[in-house]
C-alpha cells in the first residue's frame, strides 16, 4: 500500500510549533486540550504525506499558549490576515515571544489555532504565507525563506480543523488549483492542485484545491501527484511535469522539504548514523587536472578501508571518453607523505588482494587500481592521474570496511577536480548508514573561488551544487551561500538557520559565491553534482562532505 512505501524511508522530519489562544477550543482552553488536537491534527497532516507518497513527516514539538488582539471587522479575510500578519511579525507587540520559542524548540514551522475569526458563516478556514521559491525567478538562487514558516487555522472542538494539512501546503510552495490559484502561483511551474473525474465517475479535488460553487465534489487525504493511481479512483491524481495543466504538489513539497527542515535544526545534532564510503566521479588527467579525493578516518583505532579507482570498465555503463589507465597515489593529507601507489590492483600487495577480491569491492578491469589497507585515524587523499597521459572520466572511491580492531568511520569526504558543464560535472556520491526513521547531520559544500588562495589556477568561479538521492531525483539546488555582494554595497541579509549552522560549525565558505548547505539526512546513497553556474565557466572546484558532531 502506498502508506507502507512512504513509511519506509521517512528522510525528513519537519518540527512544528503549534500555539493557542485561551478560547480556541472554548473558554479557558488548557494546553492539555489543546495539545490532544493538536496530535490528532499533526497526525492527519503524516497520513496525507503518506498516502501522497511523500517520504515526510511533521512531529509536534512545542505546545504554547500566546495572546492575540483580534482586529475589530466584518471581513474575515482582513482578520485572519491580519492574525498571520501579526505572527509572523517580531516587533508589533502582538505574539513576538513566539520567535524566541521557535528557536528553543527547533521548530521549522508554526501554526496559531484561533476561533475567533470564524465566528460568520463561510470564511476561510486557515491561511498561510506560501514559499515562491526564488529559483523560479533566477535559478542562481534557491532557498526558501524561514520568516515566513507560519499558518493561522480555524480551531474546533470536534478536534477537526483539516485545514492545517491545506495551509503547511502552501508553506511548502503549494498552490490551489488553476482556477484558484490567481496570478502568483506556487514555487515551482507545476506547483498546482488538481481535481479529477474517477472510474465511477464522481469528481473528486485533492488536498489544496477548493471546492466547487455549484455542483457536487469530494475531497480526498491527497496532493497531487501524477505518479500515484489509487484503486479507489482508477486514474492518476495529478498531471506531470511538462505536460499541460501540470499539477504535482508531491513533487513540490519533496524539493522543498529538505530546505524547510533546515529552518530551525535542533541543537543537538544526529550521532547514530554514519557515513560509510564516499565516492567522486570527475575528469581526471595530470598535473592540474587530477581528481584528489580526501577522507578522514575517525575514532581512535586504526581502520581498514579500500580505496579504488574506476576508469576503462565504465564505458559498459555507457560512459564515453572514460581514463583508460589511471593509477592511485594514497598519501597523508598532513606531509604529503606517499602510503601507497597503486597502478593495476592485482599487482599488489598479496594480502591487498585477496582482501579485495574476498569483500567483492575488486574493480572489473585489470588497468583499474584498488588496495585495501588498514589506516590509522587521520586525514587522507586519494590522488588519481593518468598513468598513460591521457585524460578521461574516473572514479575514486572510499569504502569503510567493518571488522579490525578499529571501527571503519569516514567522517568527510573532499575531491579537488575539474567541473563543468553537461557530460563534465563533478559528481560525488556517499552513503549514510542507520536504522530506519533516523537521520545524520551532513553538511555539504562546494569551492571555487577561494581556491586562488592556495594556488590553485583555472578554479570554478562560480559553483553549483545539486543533491540527488539514490533514485536520481532532486533534494536541493543552492549557487550561492548568500547573496550579499560586497561591491553593491548595503545591509548584510539576515542569515537563515541552516546558514547559522554551517557558521557554527566553523564551515563558511571563504566566497559568497560558494554554496554550503547543512541538513539531516535519512539512511541511504546520496548524489552531489558541481557544475557551473548558468553563464558562467568551468574550473577546478572542490567538493566537500562533512558528517557533523556535537562538540564534546
Amino acid at each position: 500500500p502506498p502508506v507502507e512505501r512512504a513509511a519506509s524511508g521517512l528522510p525528513v522530519t519537519i518540527d512544528v510549533l503549534g500555539l493557542y489562544l485561551s478560547d480556541s477550543f472554548g473558554p479557558g482552553t488548557t494546553e492539555d486540550v489543546a495539545r490532544a488536537n493538536f496530535d490528532l491534527n499533526i497526525e492527519l497532516c503524516n497520513r496525507c504525506f503518506a498516502n501522497s507518497e511523500i517520504p515526510l513527516r511533521m512531529r509536534l514539538v512545542r505546545v504554547a499558549p500566546t495572546s492575540y488582539r483580534e482586529t475589530i471587522t466584518t471581513d474575515q479575510i482582513r482578520l485572519i490576515g491580519d492574525a498571520l500578519e501579526a505572527l509572523r511579525r517580531r516587533d508589533d507587540g502582538q505574539m513576538d515571544e513566539i520567535h524566541a520559542l521557535r528557536d528553543e524548540a527547533g521548530a521549522d514551522l508554526v501554526f496559531l489555532a484561533m476561533s475567533r475569526f470564524a465566528a460568520g458563516a463561510g470564511g476561510p478556514s486557515g491561511m498561510s504565507y506560501i514559499q515562491y521559491f526564488p529559483s523560479v525567478r533566477s535559478p542562481r538562487d534557491w532557498e526558501a525563506n524561514p520568516g515566513y514558516g507560519f499558518c493561522v487555522v480555524k480551531a474546533r472542538a470536534d478536534n477537526n480543523f483539516s485545514a492545517l494539512p491545506h495551509e503547511f501546503g502552501h508553506n511548502f510552495g503549494c498552490a490551489h488549483d488553476r482556477p484558484n490559484a490567481g496570478t502568483g502561483g506556487g514555487a515551482f511551474p507545476y506547483s498546482f492542485a488538481h481535481k479529477f473525474t474517477a472510474q465511477n465517475g464522481l469528481r473528486y479535488r485533492t488536498i489544496m484545491a477548493y471546492g466547487p460553487t455549484f455542483g457536487t465534489e469530494y475531497s480526498t487525504l491527497l496532493f497531487s501527484n501524477p505518479r500515484l493511481v489509487p484503486a479507489a479512483y482508477g486514474v492518476p491524481v495529478g498531471v506531470a511535469e511538462g505536460a499541460p495543466d501540470a499539477a504535482d504538489n508531491a513533487q513540490t513539497i519533496m524539493r522543498a522539504m529538505f530546505e524547510i527542515a533546515a529552518f530551525r535544526m535542533n541543537a543537538d545534532a544526529p550521532t547514530r548514523h554514519r557515513l560509510v564510503n564516499v565516492a567522486t566521479r570527475a575528469w581526471a588527467g595530470a598535473g592540474g587536472e587530477a581528481l584528489i579525493g580526501g577522507f578522514i578516518v575517525a575514532g581512535d583505532a586504526p581502520s581498514p578501508v579500500v580505496v579504488r579507482v574506476l576508469g576503462p570498465s565504465l564505458a559498459s555503463f555507457g560512459m564515453r571518453d572514460t581514463l583508460a589507465d589511471p593509477l592511485l597515489e594514497v598519501r597523508r593529507a598532513g606531509d604529503g607523505g606517499l602510503v601507497l601507489r597503486n597502478d593495476n590492483w592485482a599487482s599488489g600487495d598479496v594480502h591487498s588482494v585477496a582482501a579485495l577480491r574476498a569483500s567483492g569491492l575488486a574493480p572489473g578491469n585489470g588497468l583499474e587500481p584498488a588496495t585495501f589497507l588498514t589506516l590509522p585515524p587521520g586525514g587522507y587523499t586519494a590522488v588519481v592521474s593518468a598513468a598513460d597521459g591521457r585524460a578521461g572520466h574516473g572514479i575514486v572511491e572510499v569504502f569503510g570496511i567493518a571488522g579490525g580492531a578499529g571501527e571503519a568511520r569516514l567522517s568527510n569526504l573532499s575531491t579537488r577536480a575539474p567541473a563543468g558543464g553537461e557530460g563534465r560535472e563533478m559528481i560525488g556520491g556517499f552513503v549514510v548508514e542507520g536504522a530506519p526513521g533516523e537521520t545524520k547531520r551532513i553538511a555539504i559544500r562546494a569551492l571555487g573561488p577561494s581556491l586562488r588562495d592556495y594556488g590553485v589556477g583555472a578554479v570554478l568561479d562560480d559553483p553549483l551544487i545539486e543533491l540527488h538521492d539514490s533514485s536520481g531525483a532532486l533534494i536541493l539546488v543552492q549557487d550561492d551561500f548568500n547573496s550579499w555582494d560586497p561591491a553593491t554595497g548595503g545591509r548584510w541579509p539576515p542569515l537563515t538557520y541552516a546558514q547559522a549552522g554551517v557558521l557554527a560549525a566553523g564551515l563558511q565558505p571563504g566566497n559568497r559565491r560558494e554554496p554550503c548547505v547543512m541538513l539531516d539526512l535519512a539512511a541511504g546513497a546520496y548524489s552531489v553534482v558541481v557544475r557551473p553556474a548558468p553563464g558562467t565557466t568551468p574550473g577546478v572546484a572542490l567538493l566537500e562532505v562533512f558528517e557533523v558532531r556535537p562538540a564534546p
